[in-house]
Order: C-alpha cells, then sequence, then structure tokens
C-alpha cells in the first residue's frame, strides 16, 4: 500500500498531487500523477509531492485489442496500484508515463484506457463485449484518443484540439481518454496550452503523457 502525502496535505494518487519540475521542461505541473518505466528493479518511491512508480523490464506478448492487465508478465506492483485507483474511483485527470523506448508505456496505456472506458472490468480486463470495448478493437472509439508527433514536434495547434474535443461529453463511456506520445516534443506553446487544460479540466477527462524524458 502506498502511504505518504503530497506538499498540499492529500494522499498520493488523487487529483491534488504533484510531480516534481522538470517532467517536461520548464514546468511544474499540479494534479499530475508520475509513472516511471524503467529498468531495474521495482520499488515504489514516495517524496515530497512526487509520486514515482519505477518497473523493471518485462517480456509481454500483449495484443492490443486484449486488454488485460494479467496478460503482463510481472509488473505486479504497478498494476496493483493501478487496479486500485480504478476500483476505488481515485483516477487522477493526469499521468504520466516515462522510460526508455520500448520498454511498454504504451502498452500499460492503452490497458489503463480501456479499463477508464469499459462498461463491465473486472480485474484488470476489459469485458471485451461492451460497445466501448469493440470500437477500440476496431480503432474507432471516439472517447479514446490519440496524439502523435507532426513531423519532429507536437504543435499547438495539436494541443488546442484536444481542448476543443474535451467541451465535448464522452459518447459511450464515463470519461475520455487522450493519449499523448512523445510527449517530450511537445512545443514550449503547447505545453502552455495543455496547461490550461489541466487547471480545470471537465470531470470525464483523462490525459496520459508518454515520454521518455
Amino acid at each position: 500500500m502506498i502511504r505518504g502525502r503530497s506538499e498540499s496535505g492529500h494522499m498520493p494518487g488523487t487529483a491534488t498531487s504533484h510531480v516534481s519540475p522538470g517532467a517536461l521542461p520548464g514546468h511544474h505541473f499540479q494534479g499530475i500523477n508520475r509513472i516511471d518505466i524503467l529498468q531495474g528493479s521495482v520499488r515504489i518511491i514516495i517524496l515530497p509531492g512526487i509520486v514515482r512508480i519505477i518497473i523493471l523490464p518485462w517480456r509481454n506478448k500483449f495484443r492490443e485489442q486484449q486488454m488485460d492487465f494479467n496478460k503482463i508478465t510481472g509488473q505486479r506492483e504497478v498494476i496493483e496500484n493501478l487496479k486500485r485507483s480504478l476500483s476505488e474511483d481515485r483516477v487522477s485527470h493526469a499521468y504520466i508515463f516515462s522510460g526508455p523506448q520500448g520498454i511498454g508505456k504504451k502498452t500499460i496505456a492503452r490497458i489503463f484506457a480501456g479499463l477508464l472506458l469499459c462498461d463491465d472490468p473486472h480485474d484488470g480486463a476489459t469485458c471485451g463485449r461492451c460497445r466501448a470495448c469493440l470500437l477500440i478493437e476496431n480503432g474507432t472509439n471516439p472517447d479514446l484518443i490519440s496524439v502523435n508527433a507532426d513531423g519532429s514536434s507536437i504543435g499547438v495547434d495539436q494541443i488546442r484540439a484536444i481542448q476543443g474535443d474535451a467541451v465535448l461529453r464522452p459518447m459511450y463511456s464515463r470519461r475520455k481518454v487522450y493519449i499523448v506520445e512523445d510527449a517530450v516534443k511537445m512545443t514550449v506553446q503547447a505545453q502552455n496550452c495543455l496547461l490550461k487544460t489541466f487547471e480545470e479540466p471537465p470531470s470525464y477527462v483523462v490525459v496520459i503523457l508518454l515520454t521518455t524524458n
């Protein structure tokens, strides 16, 4: 069980927890949980204002449409932490998943997103039958949006598109999930624009940033 409190006095894992400066260049993000996916031993580190989960490498034959944490070999501490946040309905508005390329950030993000959108998740696995699950499998769920670098960077117009879409309520689920891949490629203007989204996010929005930095 994770114990400790953030700088604001709240338990880590709530929407009022903090991540340390430098998660993305030049900013101190509030309301963001940071999950570091790195090589090394599994351990959970609680520091003032920081929630860091460091994950060892795994062997994983996961296929994206399965959406099942139980298909992953290892990473039990991290997976149980994410599952607990779902079961206790203590999901934050934003997460940073950071770690080396190919370590499994996108896999974890997509499973987590699937569980957030599924109508009947059970023990870390989506039902695979509801409309949200079927649309995710087909790559056509409008409540799951991926943002990728346009060329060498993620520009402010792409983040503004998230802002414009976020005001529209989810179509098939309780939540709407945005996965920003290669978040370190965001321009300074894009970062500032994203911060405005975090200031007063709609209750149903969850943003997951993936970065190697």
